[in-house]
């Protein structure tokens, strides 16, 4: 007795490639903005840990920030759009909040929010989950 030959059709073939095209694009879209998240994180964190903030001047820390940020190749983006450096005694506080937007397919957008406070006790940040505000009508 001969066994029916059995294997993935055409449609499953092609379901299968559209998925992991719709897959790879959503990658390509949403990943750099992670990586942008990252870097941005390591270059704050990093500039608490290695530098002794204690004597320094908000502009002088926006100032390194922003050096390290243009190092870093994130010329994009500027300092005082995407966080709040303040001195709240002998500590510097960052307030890291911003929003990136790319666009997917055709009117889709992915959206992504960031929302980080630093400080000098907690140099690697605390994530801050509450939700943004709606905009007032």
């Amino acid at each position: 007795m001969r066994s029916k030959q059995q294997g993935l059709s055409y449609f499953g073939v092609v379901a299968a490639i559209s998925l992991f095209a719709v897959l790879l694009k959503v990658g390509v879209v949403v990943g750099p903005m992670y990586m942008d998240y990252l870097t941005i994180d390591k270059t704050i964190s990093n500039m608490f840990k290695e530098t002794d903030v204690s004597g320094k001047s908000v502009e002088v820390f926006r100032s390194g920030i922003m050096g390290r940020l243009e190092m870093n190749n994130m010329r994009d983006r500027k300092v005082d759009d995407i966080m709040t450096i303040r001195r709240d005694g002998n500590n510097f506080v960052i307030l890291l909040d911003y929003e990136d937007r790319k666009q997917l397919y055709g009117n889709l957008d992915a959206v992504a929010h960031f929302k980080k406070t630093y400080s000098t006790e907690n140099p690697d940040g605390v994530v801050d989950n509450t939700p943004a505000e709606a905009p007032a009508k």
